[in-house]
């Protein structure tokens, strides 16, 4: 079976640029407070539907090689 490595994955990065957007609304007084955590929210909700439907690799964790 075909795995690719965690860093590869569109939806891990996906989340946390979203993440990263919330937090950031979050943290600052130019929106009204959680206005940009609910956006935020729909748009993660909507964009991982999408990228799990275009998913056709597995992620993994890097394994040990079996060499001691």
């Amino acid at each position: 079976m075909i795995m690719k490595n965690w860093y590869q994955s569109k939806t891990i990065w996906f989340n946390i640029a979203g993440f990263i957007v919330a937090l950031a609304g979050e943290l600052t007084t130019a929106f009204p407070a959680g206005q940009v955590a609910k956006i935020a929210g729909f748009v993660l909700t909507i964009g991982n539907i999408l990228l799990r439907l275009i998913t056709t690799t597995q992620i993994g964790l890097d394994k040990p090689d079996g060499n001691g």
